[in-house]
C-alpha cells in the first residue's frame, strides 16, 4: 500500500460547490424555450465545458496549494459570487448577455490567478506557480480583449463566437508539460470529483420528481428514478471501490472524464424534462447523448483502477454489448415513454451487475 495520504476536503470547498447547484440549474435551463436548434445546443455544450473548466481549475489550485487559511477562504467566497453571477448570464440571447458573461469569466480566472500569486508570495514562486500564472494570464487576455471588442462594437457576437471559449483548452494544452503534476494529491481529486458529480445528480433527481408526478406518470417516474439510482451506483462502484486511491499520477484524464460525464448527466436531465413536453422530439437524442457520454466518462476513469480490478476483454465486451443494446432498444421504443424508462433502468442495473460479478470473480480467484 502506498504511503500517500489523502488531503482532506475542507468545509470551504464544500461551501464553494454550493454555487454549482445554481450553475447546473442554469445550464439545463438553456435547452428550454420556444426554440431548440443548433445555437441552443452549442451554447449548452459550451456553457457546460466553461463551468466545469472553472471548477476544475479552482480544484487544482486547492489541491496543490490550498491551506484552508484566510487567503483561500476569502478568495473562495469571492469566486462563489462571481461564478454565481456568471451562471445567471447563461443565455441563448448573445447580444444581451455576452458582455457581462465575458466580464464575469474574466473575473473568475482573475481570482484564480490571484490565488496563485498570493500563495507564491508566501511560499515562493515555483516554476509551477509561475507557469500557472502565465497560463491563466493568457486566458484573461483572451476574454478581456473580447470584452473590449464588444464594448467598442467592433465584434458582433453570435454562435460562431462560441469558439472563443475553446481557446483556453488550446492554451492549457500548450502548457501541459510545464505544469507540475507531482504535487497533486490523488485521493483529494477523486473525492472532489465525486462531490461535483453528486451535485449534478441533484438536478436530475429534481427533474424526475417534478416532471413525473405520482398522479400522472407514476411508473415512468419510478423507472427513471431507478435508472438514475443504478447509474449513480455504477459510478460509485468505479470511483470508490475500483480506483486505486493511493497513487501518484497525472490526474488530467480523471478530470476530463468528469467533464464528459457531467455533460452526460445534464443531457440526461434535459431529456427527462422534455420527453413528453413541447420539445419531445429532442427527448430521445438528448437521452442517447447523455447515456453515452455518462458511461463513456466513467469508463475513462478505469485507467486508474487498482491492479486487482483492471478490466479484461470479457468485461469490456459485456459493457459494450450492454450499451449498444440499450441504445438500439431506446431507438426502437422512442414513442413509448414507460418502455424507455424500463429499458434504462434494466440497462443501468446490468452495468452494476457486471461490475459486481467482476469484483466477485477476482476475489474468488484470489481465495483459490
Amino acid at each position: 500500500m502506498s504511503d500517500i495520504k489523502a488531503k482532506r476536503v475542507s468545509n470551504y470547498e464544500l461551501f464553494y460547490d454550493l454555487v454549482f447547484v445554481l450553475a447546473t440549474s442554469s445550464l439545463t435551463g438553456l435547452l428550454h424555450g420556444d426554440h431548440i436548434g443548433f445555437k441552443e445546443i452549442a451554447t449548452f455544450i459550451t456553457a457546460n465545458l466553461i463551468i466545469m473548466s472553472l471548477w476544475i481549475d479552482e480544484t487544482i489550485y486547492l489541491n496543490k496549494y490550498g491551506e484552508r487559511d484566510g487567503l483561500d477562504i476569502y478568495t473562495i467566497i469571492a469566486s462563489m459570487f462571481v461564478v454565481g453571477q456568471l451562471s445567471l448570464n447563461f443565455s441563448n440571447d448573445f447580444e444581451q448577455t455576452a458582455l457581462p458573461f465575458f466580464i464575469f469569466i474574466s473575473l473568475a480566472y482573475g481570482l484564480i490567478s490571484l490565488q496563485y500569486y498570493l500563495r507564491g508570495k508566501r511560499i515562493g514562486f515555483t516554476n509551477d506557480i509561475k507557469n500557472s500564472l502565465y497560463m491563466y494570464g493568457a486566458y484573461i487576455l483572451v476574454f478581456l480583449l473580447s470584452c473590449i471588442a464588444m464594448a467598442l462594437n467592433v465584434w458582433t457576437y453570435d454562435e460562431k463566437s462560441l469558439l472563443v471559449f475553446y481557446l483556453p483548452f488550446v492554451i492549457s494544452y500548450l502548457f501541459k508539460d510545464k505544469l507540475s503534476h507531482d504535487v497533486m494529491n490523488f485521493p483529494h481529486i477523486v473525492e472532489r470529483c465525486q462531490l461535483i458529480t453528486i451535485i449534478t445528480f441533484g438536478e436530475t433527481v429534481i427533474a424526475i420528481l417534478k416532471n413525473y408526478p405520482i398522479q400522472t406518470h407514476l411508473l415512468a417516474g419510478i423507472f427513471f428514478f431507478l435508472a438514475m439510482a443504478f447509474s449513480f451506483m455504477f459510478y460509485i462502484s468505479q470511483t470508490y471501490l475500483n480506483i486505486n486511491h493511493h497513487q501518484k499520477t497525472n490526474v488530467a484524464v480523471l478530470l476530463y472524464a468528469h467533464m464528459v460525464l457531467v455533460l452526460g448527466i445534464n443531457f440526461f436531465t434535459v431529456a427527462v424534462e422534455v420527453l413528453y413536453g413541447e420539445h419531445a422530439s429532442f427527448g430521445l437524442p438528448f437521452l442517447l447523448i447523455g447515456f453515452f457520454l455518462y458511461y463513456l466518462g466513467i469508463l475513462m476513469t478505469t485507467r486508474y483502477n487498482q491492479d486487482l480490478y483492471r478490466l479484461g476483454k470479457a468485461v469490456w465486451l459485456q459493457y459494450a454489448f450492454t450499451l449498444l443494446t440499450t441504445i438500439t432498444l431506446l431507438i426502437i421504443s422512442q414513442h413509448h415513454l414507460l418502455l424507455m424508462a424500463i429499458i434504462l433502468a434494466i440497462s443501468s442495473y446490468t452495468m452494476v451487475r457486471i461490475t459486481y460479478r467482476h469484483r466477485t470473480s477476482v476475489r474468488e480467484s484470489l481465495e483459490e
